[in-house]
């Protein structure tokens, strides 16, 4: 605020009037709009206290004449008076919106949260801090470097105000200090109130209404609220930027890459004109944070939509700043939307060619895309190394079958006679005569859960036979009753059961590995292992069955012909060359003219 004051500074400007300007508090947590309006058909609650009490509007049309009349002010004195009214207004009706949200707390955590228990929040109530912005339609500019971090209990938040070298600690140490730190009563407490407290807060914003955008589905399945305050933050801007106006952001990695930004990602695509965006990796840009990680600037204007993003991925320094009409790409919006239209993640694009390449092979539709009379797959992680630990040996002798890892496997391999340095197999299980123990047990117990009527045997079946006239008089409201009902009643054979569920196992299958990085010398490996094995998620699969059962099926135990074979052998292995082939361009002095 105050330039180049060299040798003169009674030359200097007078500061402007920021009486109003610099503000504190929750930013997630308050009132944005100056109607109340009950937004169930955005699943909001049916909140009880909408419109009790004096109306925000009524608060805000309050403020704003003490703040015209503090602007308009003749005198220090009369400005100082005004300025003093229109604070102590903001304060005495920042109380009463409060307790509008004290009451939706205790609707939606449904707890008994108090006024002063609320307080500690820090609501942030927009419309009576910046009532004179809201009086111009919202701000025209909002920069900002949002959390990094989740709206969840860590002890990482927590412990390190009474152990300033916790952080730092190993796991195990860190266990201890806490151990011995919660012998201390007082701070036993503190932590249980700790832990309650971002519960609380964690419930009331995803249950509000409030955030639409939190919530993304993928393939069918409603992705898990990850609570991340960056994202939320993201969506906030939104509320309190006027139309046109033009908004940038430091956001970390998932607003680019994980599956819980897909919707934020495609709303400022399609609701606002994304002029830049720069990704980085964290090649010590930021100390505290690792090498590897992702983050980027994301600028847009919000009115219209995206044709085209002046931008370009994995940066790692940044000059790029500096440099960006120089360096950025013009990457069409259709790239990013596609690229995986699943999660919507967006692609670290370095070079124009790259460009190019991937609008040239997403003018075909994704293998997953349903195309009658054609193969298509969708990849899976089977079993997870943590989840499902319980369910894996290290004595081979032990085990019944083989669990794959991802350094199991090289190109065209899953075992060493031609790879020498291919790792042996470590994990093993047991078959499903030991439940408890058994992984297929548990991938079948999975499948006999799922959502997905492609996988979902139950599910299949209740979508294809509950509309026929044949089986109206059976009942529909449950899936699992008309399924149960129709076996029993209808085809004299047991409910549907684990048993029905044909494993996956039982055939070849693709698996390709997890991990992989622009510098590897391939980025995609991939192998076909015999049946009988099992993977965890280092390996991601493809399911070589779809549940399509037809009527002849229903009367079978177990049912295992109600699953189709996604695609023949011959064309599995044909996929299989495919993905680990080396495309060239004719221009590779390696590559004669003349080859295909």
């Amino acid at each position: 605020m105050v330039a180049d004051i060299e040798d003169e500074p009674n030359e200097v400007e007078p500061l402007p009037n920021i009486d109003f300007n610099i503000r504190q508090g929750n930013s997630l947590i308050g009132f944005t709009e100056l109607q109340e309006v009950a937004r169930e058909d955005a699943g909001d609650a049916s909140l009880s206290n909408w419109g009790v009490g004096t109306a925000v509007k009524v608060l805000y049309e309050d403020i704003i004449r003490e703040q015209d009349r503090h602007r308009a002010s003749d005198s220090a004195r009369e400005a100082q008076n005004a300025r003093k009214m229109a604070e102590r207004k903001i304060d005495t009706h920042s109380e009463e919106l409060n307790e509008k949200i004290r009451d939706q707390f205790n609707e939606l955590v449904d707890e008994d949260v108090s006024l002063e228990e609320l307080e500690e929040f820090s609501p942030f109530h927009w419309v009576l801090e910046f009532a004179t912005v809201y009086r111009e339609g919202g701000f025209d500019v909002i920069i900002g470097n949002p959390p990094w971090d989740e709206l969840k209990p860590y002890r990482t938040d927590f412990f390190p105000k009474y152990d300033t070298e916790f952080r730092s600690r190993p796991p195990g140490e860190k266990d201890k200090e806490v151990e011995e730190l919660l012998e201390n009563p007082e701070i036993a407490v503190e932590w249980e109130k700790f832990q309650r407290d971002k519960e609380r807060q964690a419930t009331y914003i995803n249950q509000s209404g409030e955030y639409e955008y939190q919530t993304p589905r993928v393939e069918g399945q409603q992705v898990a609220r990850t609570n991340d305050l960056s994202l939320l933050f993201f969506e906030r801007v939104y509320d309190i930027v006027r139309d046109g106006g033009y908004v940038s952001q430091l956001l970390p990695g998932p607003f680019f890459n994980a599956a819980a930004g897909k919707d934020l990602r495609v709303h400022a695509l399609e609701e606002s004109e994304i002029q830049s965006i720069i990704g980085f990796e964290n090649r010590g840009i930021f100390s505290d944070i690792d090498t590897r990680y992702n983050f980027g600037i994301d600028t847009l204007r919000t009115e219209g939509s995206t044709d085209t993003v002046h931008g370009i991925f994995h940066q790692t320094s940044v000059d790029a700043l500096r440099s960006i009409d120089d360096l950025a790409l013009e990457i069409p919006a259709r790239i990013l939307k596609e690229y995986s239209p699943g999660a919507r993640i967006f692609p670290n694009i370095e070079k124009q060619q790259e460009v190019s390449v991937l609008d040239k092979i997403l003018q075909t539709p994704p293998l997953a895309t349903e195309i009658e009379g054609a193969w298509r797959t969708v990849l899976y992680k089977e079993l997870d190394r943590g989840r499902d630990r319980d369910r894996f040996i290290e004595d081979e002798s032990k085990g019944d079958y083989p669990v794959y890892q991802g350094k199991n496997i090289h190109q065209f391999c899953y075992e060493s006679t031609y790879v020498d340095d291919l790792e042996p197999i470590s994990l093993w299980s047991v078959d499903e005569d030991n439940e408890e123990l058994s992984a297929k047990r548990r991938i079948r117990e999975k499948n006999f859960r799922a959502r997905n009527d492609a996988i979902s045997l139950k599910k299949a079946i209740y979508n294809k036979f509950a509309d026929e006239p044949e089986f109206r008089h059976l009942p529909t409201s449950s899936q699992k009753r008309f399924v149960n009902q129709l076996l029993t009643e209808e085809f004299d054979r047991p409910e549907l059961s684990l048993e029905d569920i044909r494993l996956h196992s039982s055939e070849y299958r693709l698996v390709l590995r997890e991990s992989a990085r622009a510098t590897d010398e391939r980025t995609l490996i991939a192998a076909v292992i015999p049946p009988g094995g099992v993977v965890v998620h280092t390996l991601y699969t493809v399911r070589p069955f779809e549940a399509n059962p037809t009527k002849n099926d229903l009367s079978e135990f177990p049912m295992h012909n109600a699953y189709d074979r996604v695609f023949s052998d011959k064309e599995l292995f044909v996929a299989f060359g495919l993905i680990n082939s080396i495309p060239h361009r004719p221009s590779d002095p390696r590559v004669s003219p003349n080859t295909p």
